[in-house]
């Protein structure tokens, strides 16, 4: 699949304030809530349906966590309403929600390191993804916002040798494959190939990008946390994958697939 016709041919978006102040008033309630529950699952992994996952440098901090709409259906009914249809005018066709979560950087908290979406979610069935980040704290440079690769089609016209393939066109650059500690990430080169772009935003803003977009945030370098939610999308033509993802997910929670270019730890690959 090509890019929509109406997303931005570089693959994402920025919304200044997609979301109205009274509702991310209410949405930062809910992810205060919502990472106390996470917490405690760190201790307890019967403690909720969440799917809680630790920092590799320190376990005893909650990296992400996910499966949150179908933990907070008020939250999803609000949420979607929100951001679905956006998503959808931008895709030009239904979407479901694919996956989502929560990333915590904590103080001195880890990077995610460069890489595509669509190295990690290809072994499942949609072959296009649009991710929603809804900034909960406000994101800089200093405290790991995300960063964008500028022209990535255009650097794949111009450096092929740097493409593994093309998924519908867009072009699907040469990652590290089994090693444990870059597992997902781009190769260097490819990463020296592309010019960076950050992405700062504030409470309330929306960016979305597609799974074939390049990007990364660094450590967060500050005293004070750093939030974003991820709703993750997927044609609805592809079918649900939102069970089925989760359901292998919490069989196999540290299977390297879903441990691609992130501060967490999986098995060997």
């Amino acid at each position: 699949m090509s890019v929509p016709s109406r997303m931005p041919r570089e693959g994402y978006s920025v919304l200044e304030r997609a979301v109205d102040p009274a509702a991310a008033g209410w949405l930062r309630e809910q992810v205060d809530a919502l990472g106390a529950m996470a917490e405690r699952e760190l201790l307890d992994p019967s403690a909720s349906p969440l799917v809680v996952v630790p920092e590799a440098e320190d376990p005893r901090l909650v990296c992400r966590y996910e499966h949150i709409m179908a933990t907070e259906p008020a939250l999803a009914e609000r949420l979607m309403g929100t951001v679905l249809p956006i998503v959808e005018d931008l895709c030009g066709e239904p979407m479901l929600l694919f996956k989502d979560k929560v990333n915590n950087k904590h103080p001195g908290g880890g990077a995610f390191r460069p890489h595509q979406d669509i190295v990690a979610y290809r072994c499942f069935g949609p072959d296009y993804h649009l991710t929603a980040m809804i900034t909960i704290d406000a994101a800089t440079e200093r405290n790991g916002c995300l960063y964008v690769a500028q022209d990535y089609c255009g650097v794949a016209s111009q450096r092929p040798d740097l493409v593994v393939e093309e998924i519908g066109g867009l072009p699907v650059f040469r990652h590290y494959w089994g090693a444990s500690e870059r597992h997902g990430d781009l190769l260097v080169e490819v990463e020296a190939a592309f010019s960076w772009r950050p992405l700062p935003t504030v409470p309330a803003d929306l960016v979305i990008f597609d799974s074939f977009r390049p990007h990364q945030s660094h450590r967060n370098e500050t005293q004070e946390s750093r939030r974003a939610m991820f709703l993750t999308f997927a044609p609805a033509r592809f079918g649900d994958w939102y069970g089925r993802y989760y359901d292998e997910k919490m069989r196999n929670p540290a299977n390297p697939k879903f441990h691609v270019s992130t501060p967490t730890r999986g098995t060997q690959p």
